[in-house]
């Protein structure tokens, strides 16, 4: 492990079909959908490698399939099972996993952002300088990177699926809590066919499609 005091933790499921992508299966094969997110670990580690100040912890699901990881990001990051548990416990504790390593800042962001540069982890880390938290919101309403210095629980007592808004939700639980924190321009997510064709057509947002309906059906 190498001596840096910056930790970013990738926070991923193993591409696998049926496993991985699943929302998007009413518009490409199990197949296809873990090929694409093959592709976007592929295109967050080339960002991930630029990096010069920073351990690598690649959190996975489900255990017994870091192979396929191996393979798309190589052997230079530390792998680890994620824990059980829903969303929020599972974050919480690659946190608390991290941090006794002696980490002082740490990262935390999901394997499906397609416009994430090293630049903004490096401008994330920077902001930690000054505030308690940094998060970078998405624009279907989420947050595709958390980062901390100091764990709390609290921060996790809800995996705010049930919010509208899952980012705003966790921005009024920083404001409960009286911490410091620092919010970046929204990064895109893929979860939906509708953000395939947003992302490709460099628009915000895309009006929901139906089920095997293409962009140019309607």
């Amino acid at each position: 492990m190498s001596d840096a005091k910056n930790a970013v933790i990738l926070f991923t499921r193993a591409p696998l079909p049926k496993k991985t992508k699943t929302r998007l299966l009413d518009f490409l094969s199990p197949r296809e959908a873990a090929r694409l997110h093959a592709h976007l670990i592929g295109a967050i580690n080339l960002e991930l490698k630029k990096l010069t100040n920073a351990q690598i912890f690649v959190f996975f699901t489900p255990k017994g399939e870091s192979e396929i990881l191996r393979e798309i990001l190589g052997e230079e990051w530390l792998y680890r099972a994620q824990s059980e548990g829903n969303l929020a416990i599972r974050m919480l504790n690659a946190f608390k996993f991290v941090k006794p390593l002696g980490f002082e800042k740490i990262l935390l962001l999901g394997s499906d952002i397609v416009n994430l540069r090293a630049r903004r982890i490096y401008e994330c880390f920077d902001a930690l300088d000054t505030n308690d938290v940094v998060i970078d919101p998405t624009l279907d309403g989420g947050y595709a990177l958390i980062g901390l210095k100091e764990i709390k629980d609290e921060i996790f007592s809800s995996d705010y699926s049930d919010a509208k808004n899952v980012y705003k939700g966790i921005c009024a639980k920083f404001k409960e809590l009286n911490l410091s924190f620092k919010s970046f321009a929204s990064l895109r997510d893929i979860d939906t066919k509708e953000d395939i064709f947003a992302h490709v057509l460099r628009v915000r947002r895309l009006s929901a499609l139906a089920s095997g309906e293409h962009l140019w059906g309607i």
